[in-house]
Formats: structure tokens, sequence, C-alpha cells
């Protein structure tokens, strides 16, 4: 009879074993790495302040803080910058702790709530295993002007009287008109005695060869190998961005990418405008998502200080290529 009993209790303890196992696992991950704080250092915020958003990150010395990602708002009229980690001296922790901050700079062009999403950590621990912890959203708000900024509105000054003496006036102008008149007779004078010469020659590329030989010059000139990506993906950015203008008539140069793409849907959406090449092709919304895939990844390179490795930049130059051939 007790040894029913002793089987009966082992068939429990093995049931009940792994749960209570796995939990401790977890509680043991948590405890190796820990979000001890996140702040903006900015509680009054305006448009163009330049904004600190702080991690600070706790963990042991057996643990491996992986690079953390690039802060990516959702909102258009914010531009982030970083990360960038540093080391923080111990505040009376537990001995082999080691604190971190990892600091993303931000600027706001627009008044209005936002709200930083989750930042995801990524850690190693000794044996290699990767595992991650979670910050909360922040949320913050951005003003167009401060309360002490603002001044007095002061009443619209009275219509200023006409001067008497209108010599100096007569003056000036008599002194316009001569002068306007000189200029105009020795303009038609050199003309009429100019010699007509033949025009010079002038051979018009059409939109995709310009393109297509620029982003041959710029893999030539080697700048992944010097280590220039973001001078690279900058260049060819641009190169796509002056396709745009001249293929589809928009001043993409000057856009931001969601701006662009917004333009190229407009074209695509307007019934009384068919864009159809030559080839047969056409502006389609596979080819707009394709080109805005590839500028947000220029963008995240240019203003988030992403680094792409040289495999991932040479299929930027490739997307590049195949968005000026589909487009031909």
């Amino acid at each position: 009879m007790n040894l029913v009993k002793l089987i009966q209790l082992l068939i429990i303890l093995l049931n009940f074993a792994p749960p209570l196992l796995k939990g401790a696992g977890g509680i043991a991950q948590e405890s190796k790495v820990q979000i001890f704080s996140q702040n903006l250092d900015l509680s009054d915020i305006t448009i163009g302040d330049k904004i600190t958003y702080t991690l600070v990150v706790e963990h042991d010395k057996n643990t491996q803080l992986l690079p953390p990602k690039p802060l990516v708002m959702a909102s258009e009229h914010f531009e982030a910058y970083g990360p960038e980690v540093k080391p923080l001296k111990s505040k009376g922790k537990q001995r082999g702790r080691i604190l971190k901050s990892i600091e993303y700079k931000l600027v706001a062009y627009e008044p209005g709530a936002y709200n930083i999403p989750p930042m995801v950590i990524k850690c190693r621990d000794a044996n290699g295993r990767e595992f991650s912890v979670m910050s909360q959203p922040l949320g913050f708000s951005v003003r167009s002007l401060r309360s002490n900024d603002t001044q007095t509105i002061r009443d619209i000054k009275g219509p200023e009287g006409v001067p008497r003496n209108i010599t100096p006036y007569i003056l000036i102008w008599g002194i316009i008109i001569v002068g306007s008149s000189v200029a105009v007779y020795c303009y038609f004078r050199r003309r009429k005695s100019a010699i007509i010469k033949p025009e010079a020659v002038i051979l018009q590329h059409l939109p995709h060869e310009l393109a297509l030989e620029e982003l041959r010059e710029i893999e030539l000139m080697g700048l992944v190998t010097k280590g220039e990506v973001k001078e690279y993906c900058t260049r060819i950015a641009d190169v796509i961005r002056r396709y745009l203008e001249k293929r589809y008539g928009i001043v993409a140069m000057e856009l931001t990418t969601a701006k662009v793409l917004a333009s190229l849907e407009i074209i695509l959406a307007r019934k009384d405008a068919i864009v159809v090449n030559e080839g047969g092709s056409h502006l389609c919304q596979r080819e707009i998502d394709k080109i805005g895939d590839f500028l947000n990844a220029c963008d995240s390179v240019k203003f988030a200080k992403y680094q792409p490795s040289a495999d991932e930049a040479g299929n930027l130059l490739q997307q590049a290529r195949k968005i000026v051939e589909v487009g031909r």
C-alpha cells in the first residue's frame, strides 16, 4: 500500500515540475535585464526643439546588450537620430550589475500629441541564447509657441504724410528713366551688330538613360568600399528622385518620401492620364510600393543613421536600376 502511494506522489511531481521550471527560467531571464527608466529631457516642447529620449537599461555582467534598432516614429513630421549607447556609473545597485543609457534625438516640425512606441531591447546571455525586454510607450505634446514668447499685438500705424520737398524724388526718378533709356538703346544696338552664330546641337537624353548612366558612375566610385555608405545612399536616392521628376512631372527633390508616393498615386488614379511607356510597361500600385520601399531604406540610412552591410548596399543599387528599367 505504501508503494502505491509513493508511485502516485512521483506521478504528481512529474506533472507539475516542468511548468514550475519554465516559470523560474522566465523570471531569471527578466532579472538579467531590466529597463531602469525612460524619459524626455524637455517638459515644455515646441516646434524645432531637439528632444533627447533616454532609456536606462540595467543588466548583469554576463549578459550582452545587442545593438538597439533606430527609433521609427509614426508621424512624418519627426526626424529621429540615434541610437547612442553610453555606459553609466552604478547607483548603488547589486554588485555585478551594469547601467547603460540608450539615447535618441528627436526633432518635431508640427504641433500635436505624439507617442513614442515601445522599444524592444534584445540581449544575449552567457549561453548564447537571445531574449528581449520591452519599454512602455511614452506620450508627449508639441506646441507651436511658448507662452512667454507671445507678443502684444500693436495698433496699425497711420499713413505717413507726403513730404513737402519732392525735389530729391524727382531727381531719383529722372536718373532711373535716363539710365533705363541708355540701357535699352545699347541693348538693341548691340543686338543689330551681333553676328548670328549657328546654334550648337544639344543631344537630349531620355530620363531613364540619364538615370542609368548616373547609377553606373556611382557604382564605379566605390563609396561602399571606402565606408561612405551615407553618401552612397544619398546619391542613388537623388538619382531616383530626379528620374521621377522628369518621368512623371512631380517635384520629387523637394518632397518627403510620403508625399512623393502620394503624388504617384494621384497620377495613377487620374482617369484622364494613363501612364504607359513605349515598351508597354505602366505605373501601377506594385511599382509605387517598390519605389516606397527603396526610398524608405535610403531615408533610414540618411536620417536614422542605419548602417547597411555591403550586400544590402548593393541590393539598393539593383533596386534603383529595376525602378528605372520598369519605367522605361
